[in-house]
């Protein structure tokens, strides 16, 4: 599993996720690297309570998109 702090709005998040990565998922030589991010848990720095149910969608794409190009390098 990894941890990332990642600042949404000026807050800083931990987020605790398992990435898996697909080089050529089709098989055929050329398919763009497929990502699946699974967010396990979201909690402000500091604290351990998980505020994952109660952040907008779009915060939750924001965070899984930034894990992606975390991951990429």
């Amino acid at each position: 599993m990894g941890l990332q702090t990642i600042q949404v709005c000026g807050v800083d998040l931990d987020v605790y996720y398992d990435c898996t990565i697909t080089r050529d998922p089709y098989g055929v030589g050329d398919s763009p690297t497929e990502y699946e991010v699974d967010i396990q848990a979201i909690e402000v720095t500091g604290d351990t309570q998980d505020i994952q149910e109660i952040l907008a969608d779009r915060c939750i794409d924001y965070i899984i998109d930034t894990i992606i190009q975390i991951e990429r390098i």
